[in-house]
């Protein structure tokens, strides 16, 4: 029966495809990352968008279900996506929504994109600079956040303000960061020039909208 031939079944002759190494003891292949099947001739995919999916089935005990077993062979670990590495922090397999032939697609983080994740998609608004090699944006004055879409601003009328946060060493506080990204450096205000002396920022009691607003004398 399978794979065994001779007069007395005692020749193996099964053929491993793709890199996959044959067991001459129980005549059974261990398939190469990115194979499946006897022969390891199918790519390694679950069938399912359930497989680690909840509701669905979320936890991996229950692949001692010969139905989850048999929709799930990459996330029950029957086999395993390829070792071709996904760029830039990229993941293969592991989202339930890609299945079939998309199981072991690279998962991209951020604005990578591609098979590989090597293509950066990231549009910078309003003058922001596209840094292609870290897919980020410098933002011109007066803007922020991931595209440049945001006034830059301080969210909290405690930065730079005593008590509150006096002192810019408290950056390094997430925290704060979040709150002050005009104080703390994360964005600076447009360059548009304040008349007879004004100053843009550095006000506490402005912030929200009014941060980069003239501070006249």
């Amino acid at each position: 029966v399978g794979r065994w031939a001779g007069p007395t079944c005692e020749e193996c002759t099964i053929d491993c495809k793709n890199g996959g190494v044959a067991d001459m003891t129980s005549c059974t292949c261990t398939c190469a990352a990115g194979w499946d099947g006897e022969t390891c001739e199918e790519p390694c995919q679950n069938q399912s968008p359930l497989c680690g999916e909840s509701p669905g089935w979320p936890t991996l005990d229950l692949c001692s279900n010969s139905g989850v077993q048999t929709n799930c062979h990459q996330w029950c670990g029957q086999c395993s996506c390829t070792s071709e590495p996904c760029a830039h922090g990229g993941t293969r397999g592991g989202v339930p929504s890609n299945y079939g032939e998309h199981t072991c697609d690279c998962n991209c983080v951020g604005r990578w994109a591609g098979p590989t994740c090597e293509e950066c998609t990231i549009d910078c608004k309003n003058g922001g600079v596209a840094d292609m090699t870290s897919c980020t944006c410098t933002c011109a004055p007066g803007w922020d956040g991931e595209t440049c879409e945001e006034p830059c601003q301080n969210r909290s009328p405690l930065c730079g303000e005593s008590p509150g946060w006096p002192t810019l060493d408290l950056c390094s506080n997430s925290g704060v960061l979040d709150n002050c990204h005009q104080w703390c450096g994360q964005c600076s205000c447009t360059s548009e020039p304040c008349a007879h002396g004004g100053t843009r920022g550095g006000v506490p009691s402005s912030y929200g909208e009014p941060t980069c607003d003239c501070n006249c004398v």
